[in-house]
């Protein structure tokens, strides 16, 4: 009981927002975690969660752009490919300079994004 006190007293220490984004980025947190560890069914609901018109806490720009890039990444290797491109192509929309770090995706996915971009901004 003692520990619920101490923690409902933190929490309204804290400004709204910053709560809410904190709320964010420990479900990204949580879901990169997932990610790394290829356990891509249970990342993949924390990311949507993450984009979905119905959540209840703040996203940043940024977020969106990583959640958007990691569940095309997730997609990717679950050979989900029109999927795939349809969430780099969300991510590039929200930022021309987002990409995916060579040195931690696969070449799949490199690809997958490539194909994206030529998408998005093609003449």
């Amino acid at each position: 009981m003692r520990r619920i006190l101490v923690t409902v007293l933190a929490l309204g220490a804290v400004p709204a927002g910053t709560r809410a984004q904190d709320s964010t980025a420990v479900i990204l947190q949580q879901a990169r975690a997932l990610y790394e560890r290829i356990e891509l069914e249970r990342a993949l609901p924390l990311y949507r969660s993450v984009l979905s018109p119905g959540w209840r806490f703040e996203v940043t720009q940024a977020q969106r752009v990583e959640a958007s890039l990691y569940l095309g990444a997730s997609l990717s290797l679950l050979d989900e490919r029109d999927s795939a491109l349809a969430h780099f192509r969300i991510a590039l929309e929200r930022d021309p300079f987002a990409d995916l770090d060579p040195s931690r995706f696969t070449p799949t996915q490199l690809e997958a994004i490539q194909q994206a971009r030529q998408t998005v901004f093609a003449s």
